[in-house]
């Protein structure tokens, strides 16, 4: 039994009642494939986590793109990843995946204000910095829809 398996069976135990997702991690692509392969022998949850992709390239053997293609073809069906501090600009590029992603994340908007207000940050100006990120990310995937259902209709209904 994996860790993660071990890890649900004491939150039941223990009744747990937030449910846990597991983290498939790596470096290349190969290494998230065999965490999943690891990590999810036996049934697999609807949503795992994507560990590790901020900073990161979009292309080569630890790009993104490389990483959701192999985990797309080793998860089943049914199971959906949330991408831990993916870039922006990696959202377009990951159309054709689009049925595979449930959810991502990303603090990116919050580095920005750090940079740009060292002191004298508040609650308000970070809202509106998060809003606009929001904003931005949204138009990203919007196009990203539009271009996925132009070559394949079925993809990005759901994100």
């Amino acid at each position: 039994m994996t860790s993660y398996y071990r890890t649900m069976d004491l939150a039941a135990r223990r009744r747990v009642k937030v449910p846990i997702m597991g983290v498939l991690q790596g470096w290349y692509a190969d290494e998230y494939a065999r965490c999943a392969r690891e990590m999810l022998a036996g049934d697999a949850p609807a949503l795992v986590g994507l560990g590790s992709v901020c900073r990161r390239r979009l292309h080569g053997p630890a790009g993104v793109l490389a990483i959701v293609q192999a985990l797309d073809a080793e998860l089943p069906t049914g199971t959906r990843l949330h991408l831990f501090g993916i870039k922006s600009g990696a959202l377009a590029a990951l159309a054709p995946y689009a049925d595979r992603i449930a959810s991502c994340d990303s603090c990116a908007w919050d580095m920005a204000v750090r940079r740009r207000m060292p002191t004298g940050r508040t609650q308000e100006v970070r809202a509106h910095a998060m809003r606009g990120c929001h904003a931005r990310q949204t138009v990203l995937v919007g196009t990203a829809r539009g271009h996925a259902r132009a070559k394949q209709p079925h993809l990005l209904q759901a994100m």
